[in-house]
């Protein structure tokens, strides 16, 4: 399973940056494709939440149902009024249960981290843990199964990452990423009629441009960031400096003062002594 590392912090040398950039403009370019409205998903209603590869991980906190569907499904399309009627009736009683569908067209990747294989797939999470249904597919028996699943069904176990989590999201994405990107490469083969290498060489020219174009984009914003937390931390040390100068100037200016300030009581005695003598001098002369 392969991880994205986090990007390196900003600094000087953005042109290292745009083999990173070229990678997050593929990426970006694919989650536009997965999130597109061409998926034909249905519009959730108020009380059946709608979840993606995207936003999964927020079933991980508290209690959820989580319905997995297939837009093909016949069943599927049988079973989510069902669901959607349980939501209704769990939202007006003020349950804490959220119910919520999660459809292959945008939840793939978190699909298959849950290991489904079959469609409706329906399972209950209680902070984390997971309780698959296998029941009566009606609201008297779901409301049953969501009021005490641990005591009907036992925790599933994930063998290497919980779907829900950071690093579960994070593989849930690069899954849904990587079979958009194989689905739009078999419609483009098909449509032009191209053999695979060409397909392949010409998918890499695509993403070698879009990846240069944006990356040098990417770059120059890089640099104009840097440039100006360049110019703030150059901004503070002036300002500290000014305030260093201002400091040793008011020291100067009390060690003037301090310095003043014994030579005027000096002056003060001497003319005091000097008027002294003068009233004596007068005295002795009217004598």
């Amino acid at each position: 399973m392969m991880l994205i590392k986090s990007l390196p912090p900003t600094g000087r040398n953005a042109c290292s940056r745009i083999p990173l950039a070229g990678a997050l403009a593929l990426v970006l370019w694919l989650q536009a494709i997965a999130v597109s409205p061409a998926d034909g998903a249905s519009a959730p209603t108020r009380s059946l939440i709608q979840l993606s590869d995207w936003n999964a991980t927020q079933a991980n906190q508290g209690k959820w149902l989580l319905l997995f569907t297939m837009n093909s499904c016949g069943h599927c399309k049988h079973f989510v009024p069902v669901v959607e009627q349980l939501a209704g009736e769990l939202q007006k009683s003020g349950s804490d249960i959220r119910v919520a569908q999660l459809p292959t067209s945008l939840a793939a990747g978190t699909s298959i981290m849950f290991g489904v294989e079959g469609y409706p797939t329906t399972v209950y999470v209680e902070n984390g843990d997971a309780y698959v249904y296998d029941g009566p597919r009606s609201v008297a028996a779901l409301k049953e199964f969501v009021s005490d699943a641990p005591a009907q069904s036992s925790v599933t176990s994930f063998s290497y990452v919980h779907p829900l989590s950071m690093l579960g999201s994070a593989a849930s994405v690069y899954l849904h990423l990587a079979l958009k990107a194989h689905d739009k490469f078999l419609e483009l083969q098909r449509l032009y009629s191209i053999s695979t290498p060409v397909a392949i060489g010409l998918f890499a020219i695509a993403c070698i441009i879009a990846g240069a174009v944006l990356g040098n984009v990417l770059a120059y914003f890089t640099s104009l960031f840097a440039s100006a937390e360049q110019t703030d931390n150059d901004a503070d040390a002036a300002a500290e400096d000014d305030d260093d100068s201002e400091s040793d100037s008011d020291e100067q200016n009390q060690a003037t003062i301090n310095e003043e300030v014994p030579a005027t009581e000096n002056d003060l005695k001497e003319d005091f002594t000097e008027t002294k003598s003068q009233a004596r001098r007068r005295k002795t002369v009217k004598e």
